[in-house]
């Protein structure tokens, strides 16, 4: 093994989206989506949820592409395994991102195969490698990809010495398999009004940047990074 220096490459994009249910995670996945694409019918959406085709029509949104999972009577049509076939058939179509809406609906999947094996610890070691089958074919996938996932409040019980215990909300939890943000380039949670905060952030776009509004033009932002253009500051 030889050292050498480090340098630029052109990269796929790994974003990840989360918030409360009604925040705006589809459509601001579109928009970003759009940014990262070159065109409308580029973008194509993995949908768990039933949200894409609501938006059909939107003035603000193009003409893009469905995988509707949602559609399948299938008791399995949430596995790993599905949607990691829709990820093959993404980049058969000749798409350039793909978004997954959402990724709490596979996490719930490996949950309840968990609870069917008996909901010992033991069981983990037949749930956990399907669910790094489903991580590792985003991490692989040629494509940028956009993964949405729900949260919900977080809840912790406090006990101070002379009084009652009392629950307290403590914050959103992701319904995601916890550290799943790690693996991604940009972790982006969103609040009311559509405010994107940007909570983990390998591409040093949005350092010191107030909370914002996604648009095409941060997707077009997030694509210059992508493909190894220079930030703000670099030599």
């Amino acid at each position: 093994m030889i050292p050498r220096k480090a340098a630029r490459k052109s990269v796929k994009a790994k974003v990840g989206m989360s918030s409360p249910s009604g925040h705006g995670k589809t459509f601001s996945s579109l928009l970003l989506a759009r940014g990262l694409s070159s065109a409308w019918n580029k973008v194509c959406l993995v949908d768990s949820e039933g949200s894409g085709d609501k938006y059909a029509g939107h003035p603000d949104l193009g003409e893009f592409l469905v995988i509707p999972l949602y559609e399948s009577k299938e008791p399995d049509r949430f596995a790993p395994v599905a949607w990691i076939s829709a990820l093959k058939a993404a980049t058969d179509a000749g798409m350039e991102t793909v978004i997954i809406d959402s990724a709490t609906h596979e996490w719930q999947w490996c949950l309840d195969y968990h609870r069917k094996l008996g909901g010992q610890f033991r069981d983990w070691a037949k749930v956990t490698p399907e669910h790094e089958k489903f991580i590792r074919a985003i991490l692989r996938c040629p494509l940028h990809v956009i993964v949405c996932v729900r949260r919900k409040a977080d809840y912790a019980i406090t006990n101070e010495p002379g009084r009652k215990a009392s629950v307290e909300k403590v914050g959103l939890k992701s319904e995601i398999r916890e550290g799943f943000e790690y693996e991604l380039d940009l972790m982006i949670g969103l609040q009311s009004g559509h405010l994107a905060n940007v909570e983990k952030d390998r591409t040093s776009l949005f350092g010191g940047r107030a909370d914002f509004v996604i648009t095409q033009q941060i997707g077009e932002e997030l694509k210059a990074w992508a493909e190894g253009a220079a930030i703000d500051g670099e030599r």
